[in-house]
């Protein structure tokens, strides 16, 4: 083989290769994420959402994070959704992120003066998540 033929070889195929990692990297093969689809009843099955800690001191100063994560049907974090909590008017409700990350994610920061147990779920559009949080200010 001709040292010519050989650099057109290795010419077309660095092309080919280029061509490849550039359509692989567009058609979001490795890097899915769903930002078209608004989320659904179905979907909000996957979707949860937790706390840490589920305990603080009602003295407006200790904050409990809510953390929201929303999910399509294939467990792919649903970005660009506003996230709402619903809870007792008494909680303070600080929004860290109110909007879902690339993940789905929100978080948001609670805070009390009065001492109970209070019930916490989220909601986007009008869709409630079907998860329930039980925090508590002592």
């Amino acid at each position: 083989m001709s040292k010519r033929t050989t650099t057109i070889i290795i010419i077309l195929l660095t092309l080919a290769l280029f061509l490849l990692t550039y359509l692989t990297f567009k058609s979001n093969l490795f890097f899915k994420q769903n930002t078209l689809q608004p989320p659904s009843p179905s979907s909000l099955q996957n979707s949860y959402l937790f706390a840490s800690p589920l305990k603080a001191k009602a003295d407006l100063q200790e904050k409990i994070r809510i953390t929201v994560i929303l999910l399509d049907n294939q467990g792919l974090g649903i970005k660009d959704q506003k996230i709402e909590l619903i809870s007792d008017q008494a909680l303070e409700i600080e929004a860290i992120q109110a909007i879902t990350n690339d993940s789905g994610t929100a978080i948001f920061d609670l805070s009390s003066s009065s001492p109970q147990n209070y019930q916490i779920s989220a909601k986007t559009g009008s869709y409630t998540l079907p998860q329930q949080l039980t925090i508590n200010y002592y």
